[in-house]
């Protein structure tokens, strides 16, 4: 080869190498770094018209509500009658989950705000809310409340709840404000005491620079005589990480920020750095992530930060970003994605990384959507401020994750994420449950429990049979839960049984799916006592079901030929049906809903009928096999 080919050829290999470098550090720089310091590598293709994406679901996932909106009968709600609720905060203490949330009329931070308190010893069944932060009033103007951090847990031992006050004047800012924040007070805390009382609130952050001492509407924390109180307040004020979450509250000149982030802020534009999460990757380095997928980086515990920088494949949006180290020393993140179709805060997407730095898979965390009451800023989906535990907290006991967030700015729900993440099952199903000791016990099986359609496992009998009840009186929303099982391209057999408490009121339905097409094969017992199929021809009568007997369902299932039959009670049908969607190649879930499959519902109702229904529909399930 002559030296001109050989030149030719080596500058081409040199291109190709070059661009490949490019292609690896994604045009951004090296992940990990200052320049990008988290990247998400894996594949994402959402398609926006379903509230799960199209993505596969976290296997195991439960999902509880924690407050339900009701405007006409308060007593149901909130206590208040309010049906905007947001910013939800999570900790866990002596044995007991708590959760924190604002409080509004209709509209974000309009007519007032209040702070609630919610509480429960597993996770899954809440008390009602209390106000645990009052609006007051200021100069004849009622207080509003915001928080971005919730919960502290002093080194004594005590817990503290947080928020943040402001006067109503300063919403929305004001024009000509030297940045575009509102003008706090500052930021609060509370003692919550392990007999359900609560200490006195104090200010143990103060704007000194906007308002003169005796405006302040309570008194600063100095001024207690609790000299626990105030060496709590000194250890959270000397904290670098948590007292981030003040951010936006407190402004420079009246707290030591980390002079590295302060030297960023532009024209006094604060909202590069909100809503915070970090964790500590195995180097020790902290990784910051903020609302609008900004992130950063800090080497020496918090002292100093790298600049602020856009994560190009995490979200786009203006929503909150999640990130923690998880109990098996890998990492999970969260946030919302964005694509074509979107417009929505759904679905609510996790990605799980070794080393903290790169993320891969793509996987959904509660798969409705729902919107019931009208209202300003209700973004739609539960992807609203989702948030766990920060670290240097309380352990909640196990390995799962677990997640606060608020459904549409409307209810506030909390899901259990088993760790390691999975969005494949490798076993079929064997499942009597009378091994379960309560619902929070069930491993495997993605659960959907609103408060007025809770799912449970109970003892049915005096020899302590159990199975999975499901209970519905909610108008507007379901019971739903649905157990993943190992992928079948071939002969599938699938058995339950089934047991109305009722024959002439209430709906349930089974359906056989996967990820692409949820319900290729779809059984229904109506409200006028039928069982139905739908097939690829229509739907189908194939029986009745009468109150309190147990109907026994098999199923002898081809995948390949997409036919299956069926047999009740031990009595075959005498005909094949064919899926309902032809060209599925497998089946890997089954799923169980008191109601019909309803997609995204935003639709705004009249208020006066959400209300339980007085007619409560009861269903038990048992012996689910799948092989």
């Amino acid at each position: 080869m002559n030296i001109k080919k050989q030149f030719k050829l080596t500058g081409k290999i040199i291109l190709v190498a070059c661009i490949c470098t490019l292609i690896n550090y994604n045009v951004f720089g090296q992940a990990g770094t200052a320049e990008e310091p988290v990247r998400f590598i894996g594949k994402l293709d959402v398609d926006f018209s379903r509230p799960d994406g199209k993505l596969p679901p976290v296997i195991g996932a439960h999902s509880y509500q924690v407050l339900r909106s009701v405007r006409y009968n308060k007593e149901l709600g909130d206590g208040l009658g309010y049906t905007f609720h947001h910013h939800p905060m999570l900790t866990y203490w002596k044995n007991n989950f708590y959760v924190l949330c604002n409080a509004c009329p209709v509209h974000e931070e309009r007519g007032l705000t209040e702070i609630l308190l919610m509480k429960s010893n597993n996770g899954a069944n809440w008390s009602k809310p209390e106000i645990i932060f009052p609006h007051v009033m200021y100069k004849n103007e009622p207080t509003f409340c915001n928080h971005r951090m919730g919960f502290y847990i002093a080194p004594s031992g005590k817990l503290y709840a947080s928020t943040a006050y402001f006067p109503q004047s300063e919403m929305p800012p004001q024009k000509g404000s030297e940045d575009t924040s509102k003008k706090y007070f500052g930021v609060v805390l509370r003692e919550i005491k392990e007999d359900g009382t609560y200490g006195k609130i104090y200010f143990v952050a103060q704007n000194n620079s906007l308002y003169k001492q005796d405006e302040f509407p309570f008194p600063y924390y100095l001024s207690s005589f609790d000299k626990d109180f105030i060496s709590d307040c000194e250890s959270l004020r000397s904290d670098k990480l948590i007292t981030l979450h003040w951010w936006e509250q407190i402004r420079p000149k009246d707290f030591n920020f980390p002079e590295t982030l302060v030297n960023q802020i532009k024209n006094g534009n604060r909202k590069f750095a909100k809503a915070i999460s970090y964790y500590h990757r195995n180097d020790s380095t902290i990784v910051a992530l903020w609302k609008d997928s900004k992130s950063a980086l800090s080497y020496d515990g918090g002292i100093s930060w790298t600049n602020v920088t856009n994560l190009k494949t995490f979200s786009g949006g203006y929503a909150k970003v999640w990130g923690q180290r998880t109990e098996d020393g890998k990492f999970a993140a969260s946030w919302r994605p964005i694509g074509e179709g979107s417009w929505g805060r759904y679905p609510m997407l996790w990605a799980t990384s070794n080393d903290g730095i790169t993320y891969d898979g793509a996987m959904h965390v509660n798969d409705e959507v729902t919107l019931r009451y009208d209202g300003g800023s209700k973004d739609i989906g539960p992807c609203n401020y989702q948030i766990g535990l920060y670290e240097g907290g309380t352990q909640i006991p196990g390995d799962d994750i677990w997640v606060v967030y608020s459904m549409s700015k409307e209810d506030i729900w909390i899901s259990r994420i088993p760790v390691p993440l999975l969005s494949e099952e490798k076993l079929n199903v064997i499942q009597t449950f009378d091994e379960i000791n309560s619902i929070i016990g069930l491993q495997g099986w993605n659960i959907f429990s609103p408060k007025w359609a809770p799912i449970e496992i109970l003892p049915i009998d005096k020899k302590g049979n159990k199975c999975m009840i499901f209970n519905d009186k909610d108008p507007y929303d379901y019971a739903k839960a649905f157990k993943v099982f190992k992928q079948s391209s071939g002969l599938l057999n699938i058995s339950f049984s089934l047991l109305a408490k009722q024959s002439n009121y209430g709906r349930f339905e089974i359906e056989i799916g996967n990820t692409e097409q949820l319900a290729p094969i779809k059984l229904m017992l109506t409200p006028e006592g039928k069982i139905q199929i739908s097939d690829w021809q229509g739907i189908v009568n194939i029986g009745e079901y009468t109150m309190n007997n147990w109907i026994k369902f098999e199923l002898k299932i081809d995948v390949i030929a997409n036919s299956f039959n069926i047999s009740i009670n031990g009595k075959e049908m005498n005909r094949n049906f064919t899926f309902n969607s032809k060209k599925i190649k497998i089946l890997d879930r089954i799923t169980f809903r008191t109601g019909i499959n309803r997609g995204i519902s935003i639709n705004p109702i009249d208020p006066e009928t959400d209300l339980p229904l007085k007619k409560e529909a009861v269903y038990y399930l048992d012996n689910v096999i799948v092989k």
